[in-house]
C-alpha cells in the first residue's frame, strides 16, 4: 500500500470522526459548511487552519485564529483579542511540520489526532516491498544510489546496464571505423591533389581545379557564398521581420528513439523541455520529461500516465496536443506541439509587464475556445482509448485543467495575431500524484497560487470546470494590469488570501479598462456563494458581446 494520512477528532461534537488521506490533498478545517473537515464548535474560527498534505508528510499553518491552534498542547497561533482578521492575515504566520501520533487542539474543545500509516516502496517503480525478516541482507537489491528496489527491477536495471555496455562498444568501434575511413580518405585526396595540381575546398573538402592561386572554395561553394552575400546586402528578412538564420542542428538523440534534441527551452524543479525533431520528417516538437520523486508508488505511476495520455485524446487548434507519453530509465515525458512564440508569461515580460487590450483579448477569445472544448469533450473518446479501465466510475465532466495561469498559455509565433494554446491538461493533478507538490521540505509554499479561486483551494480534490473558468479570467485581469485580482504580498498567507479576500475590481488597477468589459471580468471574479461563469462558453460569449469596436476589429478573425 502507499502512505497514508488519518485524521481522527478525539475531542468535540464530532468525536470519533475520521478523514482519510492518500493522494496530495489540501484540507482547511473550520467551522464553515464548505471546509474539508467541518467542526461546530463555537471556539473554532470559520476559517482555522490548514493542512497541507502530502502522504507521509503533513504540514500545518494557522489562520490567525482567535482561540488559538495547539500542536501537542503548545500554542502555534491566534491573534490578539483586539486584533482584527484583517490585521492578523497580514502577518506571517510559521508553518509546523506534523508527525504521526500529533494531536491538534482547535481553541480548547475540539481536538484532532493524526495517524500516518507508511510503506517501504521500490525506489524505481514504486512497488510495495515486503517486510525484510531479520538478517536478510543477501535478499536485499538496491540501485546505484544504495536505495532498496524490487528484484524485478534489479534485473532490469542490470539488463539497461549490460545493454548500455553493448551500445558504448558499438559506438567506440563505429567512431574508431570512422576515424580510420576518414584518415584513408584524407591521404588519398591529398595523394591525388599531389598529382592533378588541385586543392581541398575549405567548405565542402571536394577537390578542385583552382582558377587562381589564391581560390580557397571550388566553384559550388564559391557561388552559393556569393548567393548569401547578396541576399543580406538586398536585406533579406523573413516574415516575422527577424534575419534569416541557419536552421538549427540537432545537438544529439533525444531520450525517446527516432528523435534527436535540437535545444533547451527551459528546466525547472519537475524537468526539462526540450525542442526535439523528428529524424524521418524532420517535424520539431516539445519534449516535456519529468523526473519523478523517489518512492512514488506504482499506483501513482500508473494515474500519472493515464493522466499524461489524456493529452493525446485532445484534438483542437487552441489545446496543445500530446503525441507519445512514457518512461525512459525512470524518466516520464511527453511529446507535444512545439510554439515557437514562448509563454504568454514570457510575452507580458518582453511587452513591459502587460499586454495591449487587443492583443490580451486575441490570445484570451482563443484560450476560453480551448477551455470549452476540453471542458465538454465526449468522454467516450477517453473510455475508448482506455483510460479508464479498471476504474468503478468515470467522471464525465470532461478534463478540468486545474493549473491554469498565463505560464500555460502558449503562442504560435511572435506575430501580432498569434494562435493560442493551453497547455498541461490533465498534467496538473498527474504532476501532484508523482509527489510534485506545493510544499516544500520546511512547510514554505512552492510559488504563489495566484490563480485559483476559492472553491479550487477549500476542495482541490473535486475541482470542477469553472475553477479553470475562474483562472482564465484571473489570468486576464493579469495581461490588461499586469497585477493579480487579489493583493499578495510578503508576509501574507496565500491561502487566507485566497480563501477569505475578493478579487479587487479591475478598472482600480486599470481604468483604460472600457466598463462593459470590466463588468464582465468582475463577474468571472465573483466566488460568494458561486463562481460568476460556470462555463467557457457564457465567459467568451458574454466578453464578445461587450467588446469596443477597435478590439472587435483586431479580433474578427476569431469572432
Amino acid at each position: 500500500m502507499s502512505s497514508k494520512v488519518i485524521l481522527t477528532i478525539t475531542k468535540g461534537e464530532n468525536e470519533g470522526k475520521t478523514y482519510e488521506f492518500s493522494e496530495v490533498s489540501r484540507a482547511v478545517i473550520g467551522r464553515q459548511e464548505d471546509c474539508a473537515i467541518v467542526v461546530p464548535e463555537k471556539t473554532v474560527s470559520r476559517y482555522h487552519c490548514l493542512l497541507e498534505i502530502t502522504p507521509p508528510k503533513v504540514v500545518l499553518q494557522d489562520f490567525g485564529s482567535l482561540n488559538g491552534t495547539f500542536l501537542n498542547g503548545e500554542k502555534i497561533g491566534q491573534r490578539d483579542r483586539d486584533q482584527s482578521l484583517e490585521e492578523a492575515q497580514k502577518e506571517a504566520h510559521d508553518s509546523f511540520e506534523m508527525k504521526d501520533g500529533d494531536v491538534l487542539g482547535l481553541g480548547r474543545q475540539c481536538e484532532i489526532s493524526l495517524k500516518v500509516e507508511t510503506s517501504e516502496n521500490c525506489a524505481r517503480c514504486g512497488a510495495e516491498l515486503p517486510v525484510l525478516p531479520p538478517h536478510s541482507k543477501g535478499l536485499v537489491w538496491t540501485n546505484d544510489e544504495g536505495q532498496r528496489i524490487c528484484e524485478k527491477c534489479w534485473k532490469a536495471v542490470q539488463k539497461e546496464k549490460e545493454e548500455e555496455e553493448r551500445r558504448r562498444k558499438e559506438e567506440e568501434k563505429k567512431r574508431l571505423d570512422e576515424e580510420k575511413r576518414r584518415k584513408e580518405e584524407e591521404l588519398k585526396l591529398q595523394q591525388q591533389a599531389q598529382k592533378t595540381k588541385q586543392k581541398k575546398c575549405k567548405n565542402c573538402g571536394k577537390l578542385f581545379t583552382p582558377a587562381a592561386p589564391d581560390n580557397a572554395l571550388c566553384p559550388k561553394c564559391l557561388a552559393e557564398e556569393a548567393e548569401i552575400l547578396n541576399a543580406a546586402l538586398a536585406g533579406i528578412i523573413l516574415k516575422n521581420n527577424q534575419p534569416a538564420q541557419k536552421p538549427e542542428k540537432p545537438s544529439g538523440p533525444s531520450i525517446i528513439p527516432g528523435y534527436d534534441n535540437v535545444k533547451k527551452l527551459g528546466e525547472g524543479g519537475m524537468g526539462t523541455v526540450w525542442k526535439v525533431r523528428n529524424r524521418k520528417t524532420g517535424k520539431d516538437f516539445a519534449l516535456k520529461t519529468i523526473l519523478p520523486k523517489v518512492g512514488m508508488d506504482e499506483n501513482a505511476r500508473k494515474l500519472f500516465m493515464r493522466e499524461a495520455d489524456i493529452c493525446k485524446c485532445l484534438d483542437h487548434k487552441n489545446v496543445v496536443k500530446g503525441y507519445e507519453t512514457g518512461d525512459a530509465n525512470g524518466t516520464l515525458y511527453i511529446l507535444m506541439d512545439l510554439c515557437e512564440g514562448g509563454s504568454v508569461d514570457d510575452l507580458i515580460e518582453q511587452k513591459g509587464g502587460k499586454l495591449s487590450i487587443e492583443l490580451a483579448t486575441w490570445i484570451m477569445l482563443q484560450v476560453l475556445s480551448g477551455l470549452d472544448y476540453v471542458h465538454n469533450m465526449d468522454i467516450d473518446v477517453l473510455v475508448k482509448a482506455g483510460l479508464f479501465r479498471g476504474m468503478k466510475e468515470v467522471n464525465t465532466i470532461g478534463v478540468v485543467h486545474r493549473d491554469f495561469k498565463p505560464g500555460n498559455v502558449f503562442l504560435s509565433d511572435t506575430s501580432d495575431h498569434p494562435v493560442a494554446k493551453v497547455a498541461d491538461f490533465g498534467l496538473a493533478k498527474a504532476f501532484n500524484t508523482a509527489g510534485k507538490s506545493q510544499v516544500s521540505k520546511t512547510g514554505s509554499i512552492k510559488g504563489t497560487p495566484v490563480f485559483m479561486p476559492k472553491q479550487q483551494a477549500m476542495n482541490c480534490k473535486y475541482a470542477k470546470p469553472e475553477v479553470d473558468v475562474w483562472a482564465a479570467a484571473a489570468s486576464f485581469y493579469y495581461m490588461l494590469t499586469g497585477k493579480f485580482p487579489k493583493d499578495f504580498y510578503s508576509g501574507k498567507n496565500p491561502w487566507q488570501v485566497i480563501i477569505l479576500e475578493k478579487a479587487i475590481p479591475i478598472r482600480k488597477r486599470n481604468s483604460a479598462i472600457p466598463e462593459k468589459m470590466a463588468a464582465v471580468i468582475d463577474k468571472a471574479l465573483v466566488e460568494d456563494p458561486s463562481i460568476g461563469y460556470k462555463s467557457a462558453a457564457a465567459l467568451r460569449r458574454d466578453l464578445v458581446a461587450a467588446l469596443p469596436s477597435n478590439v472587435r476589429e483586431y479580433c474578427k478573425g476569431i469572432l
